[in-house]
Parts: C-alpha cells; sequence; structure tokens
C-alpha cells in the first residue's frame, strides 16, 4: 500500500509540474517532438531515395547492356541478309550456268548425230566404191602414188558446193585408184567448233608409210588433230586460211 502511494505521489508531482510549465514552454517541447519525428522521417526518406537512386542506376546499366545487345542483333541481322543477298546471287549465276549448259549439250548431241550420219554416208559410198574390185597392193611404194595422181585427172574437175565437193573429189579418186589396183584410203576430218569437215585420200606406202593427198590439187598433206589444215598441213604459202570459218583439225579417221 506505501508502494502505491509513493507512485501516486510522483505521478501527481509530474503533473503539476507539467501544469506549472508556461504555455510557450510546452509549445518548444511539442516542436522539438516534431523536430525530431521530422529527422526520423528524413532519414527513412533519404534512405528510400538513396535505394530508389541506386536501383535506377542498376535500371540504366541494365538498359545500355539491352541497347548493345540490340545493336549487336541489328548487325547480326544486317551480315545475313548480306548473306542471304550474295547467295541468292549465287544460286541465280549457277541456275542460269546449268541452263547453257543444257543449251550447250542439246547442241552437242544434235552435232554427234550429224556427224555420224556424215560418218555412215560416207562408209556407205566407200563400201559401194569397192564392191567389184579384187586387186593385191601390199606393196605400193611412195613413187606409185605420184604416178597415179600424175595420171588421174580428178583434180580438174570443178568443185560445187552443191553437187560436187571434197567428198565427191574423195570418191572419184579412191574408184580410179581401186580401178588401178591400188589400194586408197578415204580420210574423214572434221573442224573445230562445228566449222564442217573435209575429205582427202590416204594411201598405205611400202617405204614411208601412210601419205596423205589433197584430191582437189594433188598436193600432198600432213593432217594432225590440231593443227590448221589448210595453212599448216601443207608447205608455206600454198593455200590460205579461211577467212569465215577455224579449221583447225579435231578429230580425223582413214576408212581403210
Amino acid at each position: 500500500m506505501k508502494v502505491f502511494d509513493k507512485v501516486k505521489k510522483g505521478f501527481l508531482s509530474s503533473v503539476n509540474f507539467f501544469k506549472a510549465l508556461p504555455p510557450v514552454r510546452l509549445w518548444q517541447l511539442l516542436a522539438v517532438f516534431a523536430l525530431v519525428a521530422l529527422m526520423g522521417v528524413s532519414a527513412g526518406l533519404g534512405y528510400s531515395l538513396a535505394r530508389i537512386s541506386g536501383e535506377l542506376e542498376d535500371t540504366k546499366t541494365d538498359l545500355a547492356s539491352t541497347q548493345t545487345a540490340l545493336a549487336d542483333t541489328r548487325d547480326t541481322l544486317l551480315d545475313t541478309q548480306n548473306e542471304l543477298a550474295s547467295t541468292e546471287d549465287s544460286l541465280t549465276a549457277v541456275q542460269n550456268d546449268l541452263t547453257q549448259a543444257i543449251i550447250d549439250l542439246g547442241h552437242s548431241q544434235a552435232e554427234a548425230a550429224d556427224y555420224a550420219a556424215q560418218l555412215a554416208e560416207v562408209q556407205s559410198l566407200y563400201d559401194n566404191l569397192s564392191q567389184g574390185y579384187s586387186f593385191i597392193a601390199n606393196n605400193i611404194s611412195y613413187l606409185d602414188v605420184i604416178n597415179f595422181l600424175a595420171k588421174d585427172k580428178t583434180d580438174l574437175n570443178l568443185y560445187n558446193s552443191d553437187t560436187y565437193t571434197c567428198f565427191n573429189f574423195t570418191a572419184d579418186v579412191i574408184s580410179s585408184a581401186l580401178e588401178q589396183h591400188i589400194w586408197c584410203g578415204f580420210t574423214y576430218i572434221r573442224f573445230t567448233g562445228g566449222n564442217g569437215a573435209h575429205a582427202l585420200v590416204a594411201f598405205n606406202t611400202s617405204d614411208r608409210g601412210i601419205v596423205y593427198f589433197e584430191p582437189q590439187t594433188d598436193d600432198e598433206a600432213t593432217p594432225e588433230v590440231g593443227k590448221q589444215y589448210w595453212t599448216e598441213c601443207f608447205p608455206a604459202g600454198l593455200f590460205n586460211s579461211p577467212a569465215n570459218y577455224d579449221d583447225t583439225i579435231e578429230y580425223m579417221v582413214i576408212i581403210w
């Protein structure tokens, strides 16, 4: 009971103390309390602002990284577009080359068929010429050939691109040789680039081997694949190079 009285007495003393304070002193006290409270709020606000500022800096850093990544992606996309355009150009070029190759193949096949037809015609002509002749001509000399051509008059015939060509000259020389029991070969040559063909005669001599002669002039020739026929297969200056086609020999064969 004594303790309660002491507490009660202390409390009343405190109340009386505050009652005894002048009004100005009370408002000052309240101002102090308000200032302390404001300082607490300011401290909390400062902490919040510092935290928000840090988060803002982090956001700015993330944004800069995102912008850099976006720029890299844009460059990669541009490179990919350029590579795609280059690939499309290459594909177009390959398609064009393939189309041209198909066209060239068609031309080559047509030319091969034409040459095959010409060879078949020549073989048939030669077979017809050689039928009915029996002879022994194993030891024909080069001089015998020269003497035969000197007597043969086929070279005096007139060339006609429609009715009497090199094939006819060659066939007539062979026919004349067979009548003299001389074995003579039909030599077929083809010029490069589809520039036509030509025919001349060949003799297998006992002393010089195979020799060739131009049936239109009786001049000796030395045809070889890769040579230009009119300027490289005869003595220099005998014939002029043709102006309207390439006479380089691409292929040759002797039909005996």
